[in-house]
This record gives C-alpha cells, sequence and structure tokens, in this order.
C-alpha cells in the first residue's frame, strides 16, 4: 500500500513538472507581451528575447502543432515575433549609425554594446534571415565608409609631412660609388673629401613642410616658376580679354607643364586655388572695363545656376581632384573641347555663305532661356570639378549668338561669380593661402593684368575666328599633356605645340594684317563695316 501510494506521488509529481513545462511554453502572459512591445531595450531585454525564443521553438515541433493549444497560442507568439524583430532592428541600426559621428570611439561601442547585444542578431538570424542580413549589410557599409574616411586622413596627413634632409650616401653605413682606385685610396687614408656631420640634418625626422600642403608650391622663391607664371597670367589674361573664354585652359596647360617638369607636386585642387586668387583682381578691372555692356536678364541668367551647382562640384574636386583619374579626364574635355572647335568652324564655313540660324541670345523665350540656364549649370559644376567652366560655354555660343562685347562682361561677370565662391571653398576652408608664396601670387596678377589691359585694346583688332583656330591647337595640346602625363617624351612633344601655338597666336594675326595692307587690299570688314546684329537683321530680312 504504502509503495504504491508513493508511486503515485511520484508520478503526480512528474505529470505536474511536464504539465507545467507545456503550458509555460504554450501560454502567451500579458506580462511577456508587455515587455516584448513596452520595455526598454537593455539587458533585461535579452531574458525576455530568450523566452520568446523558447516559446517560439516549442510551436515550431511538428508533434506540437498537431495540439488545439498550440493551435490557439501561434498566432499571438507570431505577433510577438513581428513586434520583436522590428524593435531589434530599429535598436542595432541606431547603434550603427552612431559609429558615423565624429570622435566616436569605435572599440568601446563596439565592444560594450554590439558585442554585448550580439544574441539579437541571432535571434534575427533563426526568426528572420531577410533583416539579419539588412542589419549586417548595413553595419558592413557603415564601417567601410568610416575606415575609408580614416585612412584618407591618415593618407592626407602623412602627405603633409616631407624629410627636412634630403638623404645622401653619406648617410649609409657603407657605401660603393665605384670610384677610381686612387679614389679610394685617398679615402681609406682619410685624405679624401669628408662629410661634416654637424652640417648635417636627421634622416629619420618627419616635420611639416613650409606650406603644411602637398598640393602648393614647394619653390615659392623660383624665378623659373615666377617668370613661367607671370607669362601664363599674361597669355591667359589676353585670350581671355579678347575672346570671353580661354584662360583656364591656358592656366591648366601650364600647370602641367609645371608637374611634368617638377616645378610642382601637380595637386589640382591646390593649382585651382592659386589660379582663383589670381584670376580675382583681373576679373573685377574686367568688369569696371566692360560695364557698359551689362545686361541684369542675362546676367541673373547666367549666374544663379552657376551659385547653385559650384559647390557641389567643388566637393567633387576634394573627392576627385587628387585621384589618377583627373588627369585622363582633363585630357579627355580637351579632346572634345578640340572636337567642339573643328565642328563650329565647319558650321560656319557653311553658314559664311547662307543665312544664319543662330538663336539670338537676348530674347525672351523659353527655348533661349533654358538654353543659358543649362549652360550655365553644368559650366559651375564644371568648374567646381576640374577648375574650368568652357566647354558648356562654348556650346551655347555655338548655337546661340550674342554681342562680343555683351558676351565678354556676361563671362567676365560669371568668372568673378565662381571666383567669389570657389575662393571661399577652397581657400578659407583649406587654408591654402600661403605668405611664402607671395612672388608666385604677385607675378600671376601682375602678369594677368597686363595680358587684360593689352587684350583689351587688341579685342577689336584680333580676328576673333583666326584666334579659334589657335585656340584649337591649345586644346590638342593640352590633350596630350593630359592624356600623357606619365610620358615625359609625348608631354614634351606636347609642351612644344603649346610653345608653338603661343608665337602663332601673337605673331600671325599682326603679319596676316600687315601683308594685306602692303597689298593693298581691301577686307570684308572693310567693305562692309556694319555690325554682326546689322547683318544678321539683314539676313532675317532676306530669309522672311
Amino acid at each position: 500500500m504504502k509503495l504504491s501510494m508513493h508511486s503515485l506521488r511520484q508520478n503526480r509529481r512528474a505529470l505536474q513538472s511536464l504539465m507545467s513545462d507545456y503550458v509555460g511554453s504554450v501560454v502567451v502572459s500579458p506580462q511577456l507581451v508587455r515587455q516584448i512591445c513596452e520595455e526598454e531595450i537593455n539587458e533585461a531585454y535579452l531574458g525576455h528575447l530568450s523566452e520568446l525564443n523558447k516559446k517560439l521553438d516549442h510551436v515550431k515541433q511538428q508533434e506540437m502543432q498537431k495540439l488545439p493549444s498550440c493551435a490557439q497560442s501561434a498566432p499571438e507568439l507570431e505577433k510577438l515575433r513581428t513586434k520583436a524583430v522590428a524593435r531589434i532592428k530599429d535598436f542595432l541600426l541606431q547603434k550603427i549609425n552612431s559609429l558615423k559621428k565624429p570622435r566616436t570611439n569605435l572599440q568601446i561601442l563596439q565592444r560594450n554594446v554590439l558585442v554585448r547585444f550580439k544574441s539579437m542578431t541571432q535571434f534575427l538570424q533563426e526568426h528572420h534571415s531577410a533583416v539579419a542580413d539588412e542589419v549586417k549589410l548595413h553595419y558592413v557599409a557603415t564601417m567601410s565608409a568610416v575606415y575609408l574616411k580614416q585612412f584618407r586622413t591618415y593618407v592626407t596627413s602623412l602627405q603633409k609631412l616631407e624629410l627636412e634632409y634630403s638623404p645622401t650616401k653619406s648617410d649609409l653605413l657603407v657605401t660603393n660609388e665605384g670610384q677610381s682606385g686612387a679614389g679610394r685610396l685617398w679615402d681609406n687614408l682619410g685624405l679624401g673629401r669628408s662629410v661634416q656631420l654637424k652640417d648635417k640634418g636627421n634622416v629619420f625626422s618627419l616635420s611639416v613642410s613650409f606650406k603644411h600642403h602637398s598640393g602648393s608650391v614647394p619653390m615659392a622663391c623660383s624665378m623659373v616658376l615666377t617668370a613661367i607664371s607671370f607669362f601664363t597670367a599674361l597669355l591667359a589674361e589676353l585670350a581671355g580679354a579678347a575672346l570671353g573664354f580661354g584662360p583656364a585652359i591656358l592656366y591648366e596647360i601650364s600647370w602641367q607643364l609645371c608637374t611634368v617638369f617638377g616645378l610642382t607636386t601637380g595637386a589640382l585642387e591646390s593649382a585651382v586655388f592659386h589660379i582663383v586668387l589670381q584670376e580675382a583682381p583681373c576679373g573685377l578691372i574686367q568688369l569696371v572695363l566692360l560695364r557698359r555692356f551689362w545686361r541684369p536678364r542675362l546676367w541673373a541668367l547666367l549666374n544663379m545656376p552657376v551659385l547653385v551647382t559650384l559647390p557641389l562640384g567643388t566637393v567633387l574636386l576634394e573627392h576627385f581632384g587628387r585621384t589618377a583619374l583627373a588627369k585622363p579626364l582633363l585630357g579627355i574635355v580637351f579632346l572634345g573641347l578640340a572636337f567642339l572647335q573643328l565642328y563650329k568652324e565647319r558650321v560656319h564655313q557653311r553658314q559664311r555663305d547662307g543665312v544664319s540660324s543662330k538663336l539670338d541670345m537676348e530674347e525672351r523665350t523659353f527655348l533661349v532661356s533654358l538654353g543659358v540656364v543649362t549652360a550655365a549649370a553644368a559650366a559651375g559644376l564644371l568648374r567646381g570639378a576640374l577648375g574650368l567652366a568652357g566647354p558648356p560655354f562654348m556650346m551655347l555660343l555655338l548655337y546661340f549668338s550674342v554681342d562680343r562685347g555683351v558676351w565678354r562682361c556676361l563671362a567676365n561677370t560669371v568668372r568673378v561669380t565662381m571666383l567669389l565662391s570657389q575662393g571661399v571653398l577652397l581657400g578659407l576652408d583649406d587654408g591654402q593661402l600661403h605668405a611664402e608664396n607671395w612672388p608666385i601670387y604677385v607675378s600671376l596678377m601682375f602678369g594677368g593684368i597686363v595680358g587684360l589691359l593689352v587684350g583689351n585694346r587688341l579685342a577689336e583688332k584680333v580676328d576673333a575666328a583666326a584666334f579659334q583656330r589657335w585656340l584649337l591647337l591649345f586644346l590638342l595640346a593640352g590633350a596630350c599633356l593630359m592624356l600623357s602625363s606619365v610620358n615625359a617624351v609625348l608631354s614634351t612633344g606636347a609642351a612644344f605645340l603649346v610653345f608653338l601655338a603661343a608665337v602663332l597666336v601673337l605673331v600671325v594675326p599682326s603679319l596676316t594684317s600687315r601683308r594685306v595692307s602692303q597689298l593693298g587690299l581691301v577686307t570684308a570688314e572693310e567693305l562692309c563695316p556694319a555690325s554682326q546684329a546689322e547683318l544678321e537683321n539683314i539676313n532675317e530680312h532676306i530669309r522672311v
């Protein structure tokens, strides 16, 4: 009797334990619902997730799905699973996004937050693999961006450092230069040329260079670089004053030549800033000289889009100007400009005996306004990213006509707008203005002002069509320089083309006009002194 009573008690306890486990795994208590849906996510929340995970695993068993009690609790557990997955996803994404904040200790955040809540990712992987993959990809993308920014900053900091002293053979413990026997004998006897150790620097010390920027001019007081800067500014401003575009192309060619021959380090961003610094006073002087050609409506259409797209292009310059693709892309742009000039010359030749089909840029039509705004926006983006804004404006002048004086004035207003905006974005932000480079700055400004004054005097005398044909040589030479930056032979050939083109631009027009005057020939301009606007009006009446 006692044995049967003991056996019954043991069976009841076993049944109670079994039923308690079953009920606990099936029943969804209000407390668990509140804990999963409302309580703050912390370490205690991990325990609630563990309890929910056990219930979900129990319900998923094949034999349990046949029971009515499990069938009743399964929908509620599914709702809790969905709610838990959503809250865990938001929590993990928030913690991952906190890694993007500046001056964040990544190791502490990873160790104390992400590693501590790693069971949440396991829960997502078991119950919603798609969300788990999304969180994982977001973490990988975030950390990739963070590490890329850190390494880019590190590389930039390394580029700001240079050796105080360049090492020579005297810094080696053993050196063998292949001297003659007598030279080695005198050196072994201590009678050869000696090096004073007190006059030598420390090869292993790194110090910040005097300019703190890899793109600054390393030979600030070099007479060669100063002379190159003067003549470059003179030619560039001469072209700009005569045509209304072209200075940026000549500046880029000169910058590339200096890079090829080792006069500069070739940093595009710093070169653009130096050009901006020089062009500012020339642009202001040109505005004063051409103020009578100012047109308010065209000024607004040309300058407003530039103010919008130029900052975006400058941001692209800071990330793209240091890459290896910057120079080849400039070369491709120059080639495109060259073909554009060839096409423009052919179209002009075809239309010389016929009626011009160009639209007047001063017309108040939607098509004209759209074309001007589009060209200005593209010019601002290209000026900010690559340092030249000529291609869109050349395309604009291919299909629209405008008085030459008006275009020179308006192009200069756009130039001043670009200079003021980009000078602030590049100079004040990065601090690229250095007093050590004052000879370069002075020569650039003085040469630019001289070229500006001479160009304004020659603007009415120089044939624009002939000047544009010589500009084609500059474009081709610039393309060769950019595309062959790694080949010294091709770069030297391109430099020769630049020199030849400059000589032709300065000499050929004057020789041609002198030859015509000696022969007693009458030019078309002398025979028909009507202005371009009057000729277009006559052609329009003939066409009608």
